[in-house]
């Protein structure tokens, strides 16, 4: 899911905003890494055994775009191949004009 923050609609950004990050206060979610790049801040979060992980939400957002949410289900998930992903994509140059093109192409 993500959520495209434009000057008419920073008051619901805020208010949909504030529901995720209610949802994912929820003690059911353990944290695995803060986000903190040039691309955006957030969290990932997990809920089954830090060996077998069952549920990833991937909570990332820059205040002035908006914020994405992607949830991945799964048996058994091996959170150190997640860990590397993150890890990756926090030192990566990415371009965000060629993720714009994405965003657009599936309607965001």
């Amino acid at each position: 899911m993500a959520f495209n923050k434009t000057t008419d609609n920073v008051d619901s950004y805020k208010v949909e905003k504030t529901k995720v990050n209610a949802i994912l206060g929820n003690k059911k979610y353990t944290q695995l890494m803060k986000i903190n790049s040039k691309m955006a801040k957030g969290v990932v979060k997990f809920t089954g055994e830090e060996d077998a992980i069952d549920e990833v939400i991937v909570y990332g957002y820059k205040d002035d775009k908006g914020f994405a949410l992607i949830r991945v289900i799964g048996d058994d998930m091996n959170p150190a191949y997640l860990g590397k992903f993150i890890s990756a994509m926090e030192k990566s140059d990415v371009d965000e004009g060629a993720l714009k093109k994405i965003g657009d192409l599936i309607g965001s």
